[in-house]
């Protein structure tokens, strides 16, 4: 093996590296390459060279991107006080709604929606 082969095979592992870890770090591309000191478009130019290099017998099928990560957030949310307007009261499972008067058709459905979706 000469030796721009071989430069390419080790660039190549230690871009294959970069990308493992970006995959697996949780993170958007955008946040690790910042975290890392690594321009997104070299990122981007190592990812496709790595993917170029694998063999076509080996690949599954494309690579996934690594996607946006959400975080999920609670909000805690205080019990309501028993209204003595309430026309319904609706308890389920530990759960309860109360619909007062004059409560609109949609209001209703929806509040029953929730409830069923908790319980």
């Amino acid at each position: 093996m000469d030796i721009q082969k071989l430069n390419k095979s080790v660039r190549l592992n230690d871009w294959a590296q970069m990308v493992r870890q970006c995959r697996n770090s949780g993170m958007t591309v955008s946040a690790w390459c910042a975290e890392n000191g690594i321009n997104p478009k070299t990122y981007y130019y190592r990812f496709k060279r790595v993917c170029e290099a694998i063999p076509k017998e080996l690949k599954p099928g494309k690579l996934p991107m690594p996607q946006e990560t959400k975080k999920t957030v609670f909000a805690e949310v205080a019990p309501i006080r028993r209204s003595a307007n309430a026309a319904i009261t609706v308890q389920f499972n530990g759960a309860e709604i109360q619909i007062c008067n004059g409560a609109d058709a949609e209001t209703i459905e929806v509040a029953l929606l929730a409830l069923s979706k908790i319980c």
